[in-house]
């Protein structure tokens, strides 16, 4: 994705079902997306666009045990004290119950969930936006 010019990359990435998708969850989420969209300024077609992106709407969010991932890209290769600094923060996700599964899957750099941040962006930028305190 870093060396593909950027039509080439989008055009891998978006098609007719996608789309379609998209339009789908625009509207099956269209209350929730205004919410977010007048408390955050997020427009609701970009955060739909990420979603779909990241994810597939949910459909491909990875299978490799995140804690393995990131335990092994902590203590081998390139950028070990970035890997550290991600498999810490999943640990404190996990202990304040913002992650509850300790089984949790991502893809093989520890990028995790619907919209695949990494550990630390969720720890950062994450909000509690439906008020359970998670």
């Amino acid at each position: 994705e870093f060396t593909t010019p950027i039509w080439d990359y989008l055009a891998g990435l978006v098609d007719d079902q996608r789309v379609a998708d998209g339009k789908a969850r625009m509207a099956e989420h269209a209350d929730l997306l205004r919410k977010v969209a007048a408390r955050y300024q997020v427009d609701p077609a970009t955060g739909v666009a990420v979603w779909g992106v990241e994810s597939d709407y949910g459909r491909i969010t990875g299978k490799r045990p995140l804690l393995v991932s990131l335990s092994t890209l902590s203590c081998y290769g390139r950028r070990q004290s970035f890997f550290q600094g991600e498999f810490i923060a999943t640990l404190k996700l996990l202990q304040q119950g913002d992650i509850r599964d300790s089984g949790i899957t991502g893809s093989w750099a520890g990028a995790f969930g619907q919209t695949q941040f990494m550990p630390s962006t969720y720890a950062r930028i994450a909000e509690d936006f439906d008020g359970d305190g998670h």
